[in-house]
């Protein structure tokens, strides 16, 4: 046969007259298939490690999911796709605003923060007045990713201002207002 080895291990086969034959056969990674066909995999929850993180260049929350393909359920390697839509998502995209590694402009407050941003990441953390606040903005805008959060400081400067302000002390409040919103640009 002319297919490479590393190339059989997934093949459809189709009988024609009697004679097994491979018709129109490309070789595929494993690792393309949850990005180029999600609909016909079936994924697992996050794993734990690695662990979910902020993709800066995607604008989104990723995470390590295992995951199965097609009918037959071949297994796939994990694979590094947008966090599963839900409250974690949320959660996720929250503590990464406050960590500062959505909008750089507020990477200068991390140190001052009044809690720790994975907090957010808890079951419990909506028990915190100042972590309900700012998932419930969040949530009710439906802004789980950079693209959203533009958009929405586009139409709202002042957008997540007073949730954000309960996380820094109070002597730093005034500072917050004059660069809010962090990531579009003034208007002179």
């Amino acid at each position: 046969s002319g297919i490479n080895a590393e190339y059989r291990k997934q093949w459809y086969q189709r009988r024609v007259r009697g004679a097994v034959r491979m018709q129109l056969v490309c070789g595929v990674e494993e690792e393309w298939l949850p990005h180029l066909l999600p609909d016909k995999c079936t994924f697992s929850p996050p794993l734990d490690q690695p662990p979910t993180a902020y993709c800066p260049s995607a604008g989104e929350v990723k995470c390590h999911r295992g995951s199965t393909f097609g009918i037959r359920c071949w297994v796939l390697p994990a694979a590094h796709v947008i966090f599963p839509a839900g409250m974690g998502r949320f959660r996720e995209f929250a503590a990464a605003i406050l960590e500062g590694k959505v909008v750089s402009t507020l990477h200068h407050y991390e140190k001052a923060l009044l809690a720790r941003p994975g907090i957010l990441r808890k079951s419990w953390a909506t028990l915190q007045p100042r972590a309900e606040t700012f998932l419930k903005q969040l949530v009710n805008k439906d802004v789980d990713d950079k693209a959203k959060l533009l958009a929405m400081w586009r139409k709202e400067p002042l957008y997540l201002l007073n949730a954000f302000s309960q996380w820094v002390p109070q002597s730093l409040h005034s500072e917050l207002r004059t660069i809010w919103p962090p990531a579009v640009a003034k208007k002179k």
